[in-house]
C-alpha cells in the first residue's frame, strides 16, 4: 500500500497505523508517515485491519479517519488517499484507489 497524504502545511506530520486485532495505534507494528505528494510503501501481510490516519497538530494528535480493511490473495496493491471533506466530522476522508502496473 501506498499513502498519498494532504497538505503538509496543515500537519507537522501524517502518519498511518495499521492496527491487528490483537494491537493497538500505540503497539501496531506497521505505519507509514507521509509527506505532501510523496508516497511511502508498506507491505502488510494478509489480515485484517483497522487503519487510522493521524496528523499531529501543535502538541495534539488527531485522528483524521479511519476505517476497516481486510487482505487477502485476492487483494491488489493500493493506493491510500489522504483528501479534505468538510462534510466529515474531521474535515478529512480516506479513499484508495487500486494501483495498476503498465
Amino acid at each position: 500500500m501506498c499513502f498519498y497524504g494532504c497538505n503538509s502545511d496543515d500537519f507537522s506530520y501524517i502518519k498511518v497505523f495499521f492496527v491487528r486485532s490483537d494491537e493497538i495505534i500505540e503497539t501496531a507494528d506497521q505505519s507509514l508517515t507521509a509527506i505532501f505528494a510523496t508516497p511511502s510503501k508498506v507491505e502488510l501481510i494478509n489480515n485484517t485491519y483497522k487503519l487510522y490516519v493521524v496528523g499531529k497538530l501543535d502538541s495534539s494528535e488527531l485522528i483524521l479517519a479511519s476505517t476497516e480493511i481486510t487482505l487477502n490473495e485476492d487483494s491488489q496493491d493500493q493506493f491510500i488517499l489522504l483528501e479534505k471533506d468538510f462534510g466529515s466530522a474531521s474535515g478529512y476522508k480516506m479513499t484508495f484507489a487500486n494501483q495498476t502496473s503498465d
